[in-house]
């Protein structure tokens, strides 16, 4: 065979595989409006780079050290990555088997049954927005301060920046990063092959030497077991479980890549495989993050999809796709003007801007373990309405017993004792007004726009309408319709 040949058989094998990719999402009840640009490598890319976060592990690793000291700081680290990386695989399996722009947003369609489906996954729209939001603001804000701290220690403290200064850079930092992530999405695969291997190098050259400086001191004994109790609950049982706080900010948003897999080539192996990589990736370089380019493309693609499920009330203007450059740039220009809102909230009080970023790791993964939790609930109920159909990525029988884990990893609970206004965690009332003014405003009006994603009505059957389905029945298919012919 010529050279020829086997460069067009490589490419008809490619274009194969795309077109059984569009059948399924098809089957989904969805119509690929995106480029598939992503291969492997560069999937594994941006589920290494969001898993790091904007240099998450230096701006929270603090926070163990201080309510138990370094003990605390060495052992949750490592239990707590065992239980993110059972979310990470319980994700994993979700994406696998849905592989669509929605994420875990529109897995959770599949897993609930029936006659919850349209409401709870519009509850889980707003908490996976939430999370999102709250997550770029916390990328750019630390990254802000984080600049300013470098300029202050390159000044011998001559300078400090004011909180106008802050937010100025912070300003720019969303803008610069909403241009490029509408840029083409060819471009953004190929600065996520830049990207991992700076990453990668640089992380080996951290770790080189953090070994090296390791091995010159002796590190008593007395660094592994002591716990300080500094969190005021007189516990250092609840102060240890504290020091998880700083493992779940780190390591969240596992299904980034989902919200790109209508992008990715062979989505259902590679987003997945991706997920589990990234996140063990994360836990051999725990303490080396780069910041992280490639959440606001991430939330701006949930967007999407969100929109495009009628999810939110904009008339689908934000899953509109641009023929210029194959991407939504009406999704990437909302997700800026959310983000830079967010952030003037730094001008009433840091107490305010933080209470706004402590929900989104939890916000995130509450979005995950709503269809996690359902997946196992059908699992023991055996509800005829609903069924788990796994995708290539399965663990099988460890499947229930690694959800079941997984849901147990997330905590919610204030920080220190006495609760104050500067010490409480304001994460449960946040989270508990967003999902019930959304579960409020589904019912008392947007039911009448909003039935779920398209593919719960469509599933893997051609949509037909017989005389003798009910009224509801009829209009839920029509509109099962006219949501993939608007796709």
């Amino acid at each position: 065979m010529s050279l020829m040949e086997k460069a067009n058989a490589t490419v008809n094998s490619a274009q194969a595989q795309i077109e059984e990719e569009d059948v399924r999402l098809r089957q989904l009840g969805i119509r690929r409006e995106l480029r598939k640009e992503f291969t492997n490598f560069s999937t594994l890319s941006f589920a290494i780079g969001i898993m790091g976060m904007a240099a998450t592990v230096a701006a929270t690793f603090n926070t163990p050290i201080l309510l138990g000291g370094r003990a605390v700081a060495i052992w949750t680290w490592l239990l707590g990555l065992v239980g993110c990386l059972a979310i990470a695989v319980s994700v994993a399996e979700l994406v696998s088997a849905y592989p669509t722009a929605g994420g875990l947003y529109t897995s959770t369609a599949f897993v609930v049954p029936p006659r919850y489906r349209a409401s709870v996954t519009f509850v889980n729209a707003w908490l996976t927005l939430l999370g999102q939001c709250t997550g770029q603001a916390s990328v750019s804000f630390a990254l802000s301060q984080m600049i300013f701290a470098a300029v202050t220690i390159g000044t011998d403290g001559r300078f400090t920046a004011s909180t106008g200064q802050t937010l100025g850079v912070y300003i720019g930092v969303t803008v610069a990063l909403g241009i490029l992530n509408s840029m083409p999405m060819k471009l953004l695969h190929r600065v996520s092959f830049l990207y991992s291997t700076g990453k990668l190098a640089s992380s080996q050259s951290v770790w080189t030497g953090v070994s090296y400086v390791s091995s010159i001191f002796s590190w008593p004994f007395l660094t592994f077991l002591q716990i300080a109790d500094n969190s005021g609950w007189n516990n250092k049982g609840f102060a240890f479980l504290l020091g998880l706080l700083c493992v779940q900010y780190v390591m969240t948003d596992y299904d980034a890549v989902a919200h790109i897999s209508e992008e990715v080539k062979n989505a259902a192996v590679a987003a997945p495989v991706a997920i589990v990589l990234g996140g063990t990736h994360s836990i051999c370089i725990s303490r080396q993050k780069w910041v992280d380019t490639k959440d606001p493309l991430n939330l701006h693609v949930g967007i999407y999809a969100i929109s495009r499920d009628n999810a939110i009330p904009d008339r689908r203007l934000f899953c509109r796709v641009s023929s210029r450059t194959g991407t939504p740039v009406n999704a990437a220009i909302l997700t800026v003007i959310v983000v830079m809102l967010l952030g003037l909230l730094s001008l009433v009080s840091l107490i305010a801007i933080n209470a706004v970023f402590s929900a989104n790791a939890v916000a995130l993964d509450l979005s995950y373990i709503v269809p996690i939790t359902a997946k196992v609930y059908i699992a023991f109920q055996k509800d005829p309405g609903v069924r788990f159909t796994p995708g290539p990525f399965y663990t099988g029988k460890w499947s229930i017993v690694i959800n079941i884990y997984a849901i147990i990893c997330v905590l919610i609970m204030p920080q220190v004792f006495p609760v104050t206004a500067a010490t409480m965690n304001y994460t449960s009332p946040i989270l508990v007004v967003v999902c019930g003014l959304s579960w409020i405003w589904y019912k008392v009006y947007w039911h009448r726009h909003y039935r779920g994603p398209a593919s719960v009505l469509v599933g893997s059957t051609p949509v037909t309408v017989s005389n003798d389905s009910s009224s509801e029945e009829k209009d839920e298919k029509a509109w099962a319709v006219s949501a993939i012919v608007e796709n």
